[in-house]
């Protein structure tokens, strides 16, 4: 059962993988590939009965496992970079421009904030 479960979640997310729903719905393409929990614990649940040999999922489940960690790790390890602002004017409309300059890209971003 867990199988047929597998089966259908990778088919799900081949079918929002595609360019075609990516452009209708990107939320979408998103909230699918959230389901990569799920077919974690299916996997181990589905490796962990022995019916015909000794269970070996681990090893085709633990390094991918790692890798996803590590990549996980670093995406937010970059989240915590800090830029500098250098500038930040309120405009008439109530929009607050932020200025800040990031030497890395050698470049400056702009945000506009619309307070209410």
């Amino acid at each position: 059962m867990t199988g047929i479960l597998l089966l259908f979640i990778f088919a799900f997310m081949y079918v929002f993988a595609s360019h075609y729903f990516r452009r209708i719905s990107f939320q979408g393409f998103w909230l699918t590939h959230y389901l990569y929990v799920v077919i974690y614990i299916l996997t181990v649940i589905h490796g962990s009965y022995a019916l015909l040999q000794q269970p070996s999922f681990y090893i085709y489940l633990i390094p991918p496992a790692l890798l996803f960690l590590l990549d996980k790790l670093i995406s937010l390890n970059r989240k915590k970079v800090e830029i500098p602002v250098v500038n930040a004017t309120l405009l008439p409309s109530g929009t607050i421009l932020y200025w800040s300059y990031c030497s890395r890209y050698d470049m400056a971003r702009v945000l506009a904030l619309e307070c209410q």
